[in-house]
């Protein structure tokens, strides 16, 4: 029993763990664009431009988290790489 929940929980982390760690970092990212926006909104030149392309920014990263929480698949680490670059 007690070897059987412990492989369980290793399989089960090593299928999760992906996806946890990319919800982990887009958090981030999220919190950084939101700083980002308080400082394109300071901006005396292209203020405008600055602002929309923050927002969307923020509008990938909340579709991204979207993607990630509904994927019945398991996530791969290289998912997270390929959307970064």
């Amino acid at each position: 029993m007690v070897i059987q929940k412990t492989v369980r929980m290793h399989l089960a982390r090593r299928q999760h763990k992906p996806r946890y760690t990319g919800m982990r970092l887009l958090t981030s990212l999220e919190k950084q664009t939101s700083a980002m926006t308080e400082t394109a909104k300071k901006l005396k030149k292209d203020q405008a431009s600055s602002v929309k392309q923050v927002n969307d920014l923020s509008v990938e990263i909340a579709n991204a988290k979207k993607k990630i929480k509904v994927a019945v698949l398991p996530i791969l680490p290289t998912y997270f790489k390929e959307a970064i670059t």
